[in-house]
C-alpha cells in the first residue's frame, strides 16, 4: 500500500495573507490530516530562517535538541490560549502519548523527524497512529523559504502559496503587530519581501506549485476550491467550503478580532479606508511588479507620506521614513 504521508501538502504565505483560511478549508476533507497549528519545523530546528517575523540563526540543532524545541511548542499550544492565534488548542493534546511517540533515533534524517513529529501530533490529538492513506497538510509562514528542502525531503509534495493584495496585507500586518501604537514597519515589510521573493523563485523552479489569491478565495470560493482540489488530486466535496479546525467551526484570526462562520468577504476592502500614504508609497516602491503581475490595482498616495500617522512616535516616525533607503 502506498504511504500517502510521503506526499504532503504545504501551505505557504506571509503573515495575514489568508493561509490559515486555506488550511481551515482543507481541514474537513477525509483524505487529509490537517495539522491544526504551524509547526515552524525549520525555525524550531534552527535552520537559517531569513523570514523576519520568524527569524532563526544557525547552527542547526541536533535531533535531540530539535525534539525538545518541537515538544515545547506543543506544550505551549496545550496550555496557553491566545485570542490572536489561528490555533487555540488548550487541553487538546495527550502529552504523555505525544512524548512517548515522539521518541526517536538521533540520527534520523529531516524527513523522518518531520513525519515522526506529525505522527506524534496525530496520536496525541486523535488517539491513534497516523493512517498511511492520509496526506498531511501543514502550514507555516516561513515554509516558502524552504520549498526546495521540502521537495528534496518529499519528492511527491505539493505547494499552495496564498497571495494577498500587498496593500491589504501590510495594513493587516500593521494592525497585528501594532496593538499598542503605530509600529515600525520594517520587520513586516522585510517579511513580505521574503515571502514574495520566494514566491517568485519557487514558481520558476517547482512544478507542483500553485499560487492562490486570497481575494479569489473569499469572492469565488467554490471556483477557487475546485481548482485547489483539482491541483491536489482530491475529490471536491462541500466541506471544502466550510472553514473548520479539528472538525469544529473555525471563527478566523482576523487582526480586527472579528469572528465569523463560513467564508466571509465583508472585510475584503476595509483596508482601503485604513491605509495611509506612507504604506501606499512603500508598497508602490517595493512591490510594483507584484501588483501588475497578479492583477492588483496600483493606487496613488492621498497626501504626503511625510505627515505622521496616528500613534506614530518621533522615533518610529523617523525609522519608517528611512525604510526606502535600506530595503
Amino acid at each position: 500500500m502506498t504511504n500517502l504521508n510521503e506526499r504532503p501538502i504545504f501551505i505557504l504565505g506571509a503573515h495575514k495573507s489568508g493561509s490559515s483560511l486555506v488550511r481551515s478549508l482543507l481541514d474537513g476533507h477525509p483524505e487529509l490530516f490537517v495539522v491544526p497549528f504551524e509547526t515552524h519545523f525549520f525555525q524550531r530546528s534552527h535552520y537559517w530562517v531569513d523570514y523576519r517575523l520568524r527569524r532563526a540563526r544557525p547552527p542547526r540543532l541536533s535531533n535531540r535538541q530539535a525534539r525538545e524545541e518541537l515538544t515545547g511548542q506543543v506544550e505551549r499550544y496545550n496550555s496557553i490560549s491566545d485570542a490572536m492565534s489561528d490555533s487555540n488548542l488548550v487541553n487538546r493534546f495527550d502529552m504523555p502519548r505525544f512524548r512517548q511517540t515522539f521518541s526517536l533515533d538521533d540520527q534520523l534524517p529531516a524527513d523522518r523527524l518531520f513525519l515522526n513529529y506529525i505522527n506524534a501530533i496525530h496520536g496525541s490529538l486523535l488517539g491513534q497512529e497516523l493512517p498511511a492513506d492520509l496526506r498531511i497538510v501543514e502550514k507555516s509562514v516561513e515554509n516558502a523559504e524552504f520549498v526546495l528542502d521540502l521537495q528534496q525531503m518529499f519528492p511527491g509534495a505539493k505547494f499552495i502559496h496564498v497571495l494577498r493584495n500587498p496593500y491589504a496585507n501590510l495594513v493587516s500586518l500593521r494592525r497585528h503587530v501594532g496593538r499598542t501604537g503605530y509600529p515600525f514597519l520594517g520587520p513586516s515589510l522585510a517579511s513580505l519581501n521574503n515571502s514574495h521573493y520566494n514566491l517568485y523563485r519557487n514558481h520558476r523552479l517547482v512544478d507542483e506549485y500553485m499560487i492562490l489569491r486570497y481575494e479569489d478565495i473569499v469572492s469565488e470560493p467554490e471556483r477557487s476550491m475546485r481548482q485547489v482540489a483539482d491541483f491536489l488530486g482530491i475529490e471536491f466535496i462541500d466541506s471544502l467550503l466550510e472553514p473548520t479546525s479539528m472538525n469544529r467551526s473555525w471563527s478566523g484570526n482576523s487582526s480586527r478580532g472579528i469572528e465569523f462562520t463560513g467564508i466571509s468577504s465583508r472585510n475584503l476592502n476595509l483596508w482601503r479606508e485604513e491605509i495611509n500614504s506612507l504604506e501606499i508609497d512603500l508598497i508602490n516602491r517595493l512591490f510594483d511588479f507584484l501588483l501588475e503581475q497578479y492583477g492588483y490595482e496600483t493606487i496613488a498616495s492621498r497626501r504626503s507620506r511625510f505627515l505622521p500617522n496616528s500613534g506614530e512616535g518621533l522615533r518610529i516616525y523617523l525609522l519608517n521614513r528611512l525604510i526606502p533607503f535600506y530595503m
